[in-house]
């Protein structure tokens, strides 16, 4: 099949997420169909993937942190709890952030977001995942993966409704955790807590 993008339809005006509707023209066996899409994107109308076909850039970035005892040397896990209007729910998850237009990179704007979302300073960063979708089924947004230790500390700046708190969870825990069913992990961090037991382990 073949997909041309003819036009879009902001269909709302908001400051900071807004619905779209995609009208394509999709050539199937030599016969020509109209086909529409929604989603929902923080980007301006000219600046959709779809239009702009940039993937490189990431939208946010998410951060695995971890601390590592200097007295036995063991390993603990940064897991966030926020509230999640989407979802109506609390989610445990780990400190994510928007890239700012003056972040050179991801690893640039997960040191800032360490900062304001949990007051933490971080070095030896990895890039775990470059920019990839996050649901690419509802919406344009790409977010990179960083991983980071945490080497000290600093004031928390939380926005006015930024509802997280956080702690710090040993390897043994964090098993524990996964297995639980009231805990609400996200399917991507859910992947990534067990790609650090295994690198810790």
């Amino acid at each position: 099949m073949e997909w041309k993008l003819v036009s879009i339809d902001q269909e709302t005006n908001h400051p900071f997420l807004n619905f779209f509707t995609l009208h394509y023209e999709v050539t199937r066996d030599g016969e020509t169909h109209p086909y529409s899409y929604f989603l929902a994107s923080r980007r301006s109308k000219d600046e959709l993937r779809a239009k702009a076909g940039e993937y490189s850039r990431p939208d946010g970035v998410m951060m695995a942190l971890y601390r590592v005892d200097p007295k036995d040397g063991e390993v603990s896990v940064l897991l966030t709890r926020q509230f999640r209007p989407a979802i109506g729910a609390y989610v445990t998850s780990f400190p994510a952030g928007l890239l700012d237009p003056k972040d050179k990179d991801e690893c640039e704007a997960a040191k800032r977001e360490a900062e304001e979302e949990v007051g933490l300073l971080i070095s030896d960063l990895e890039r775990i995942s470059p920019a990839a979708p996050t649901s690419s089924g509802l919406s344009d947004e790409m977010c990179a993966f960083v991983m980071a230790k945490v080497v000290g500390s600093t004031k928390q700046h939380l926005e006015e409704f930024e509802d997280i708190s956080h702690r710090f969870v040993s390897l043994a825990e964090l098993k524990k955790l996964l297995d639980d069913p009231k805990e609400f992990f996200p399917l991507t961090i859910r992947l990534v807590c067990l790609l650090l037991l295994a690198r810790f382990a």
